[in-house]
């Protein structure tokens, strides 16, 4: 063998060594960043079952708020409603009274007037 073909086959060998060497801790290495990274991962999801219950909770509260809010508007509703009808039924009564009440002053004016006609034809 010339010397050039010892000079590359021990190159060759060393290389190989080295490499021998360090694949185990690149594997090692790279296992770890993998197993940084799913715990992380697994944290993030977590993280997030925990948000999900809490939001699940408070979009009950909310559904409960408006089913409740709307019964009570409802309910607002209808007695406001009945109010305005019991108002104005009053103001009818009221009309029918003021207009009863226009033909009693007008009677009593008319019978007013001739008593006074008679008084002054009696002087």
């Amino acid at each position: 063998m010339n010397a050039r073909q010892i000079a590359e086959s021990s190159t060759l060998a060393v290389i190989a060594r080295i490499s021998m060497i360090v694949t185990p801790a690149l594997f090692s290495i790279l296992a770890s960043i993998a197993w940084y990274w799913l715990v992380s991962i697994q944290s993030d999801v977590n993280a997030a079952q925990t948000d999900i219950s809490v939001l699940r909770e408070r979009t009950s509260v909310v559904e409960n708020n408006q089913v409740r809010g709307r019964a009570a508007r409802e309910d607002w509703q209808r007695q406001t409603t009945e109010q305005i009808r019991e108002m104005t039924a009053q103001f009818r009564e009221l009309n029918a009274s003021l207009s009863s009440l226009n033909t009693t002053v007008a009677t009593l004016a008319a019978k007013l007037e001739a008593q006074e006609k008679r008084i002054d034809q009696r002087r």
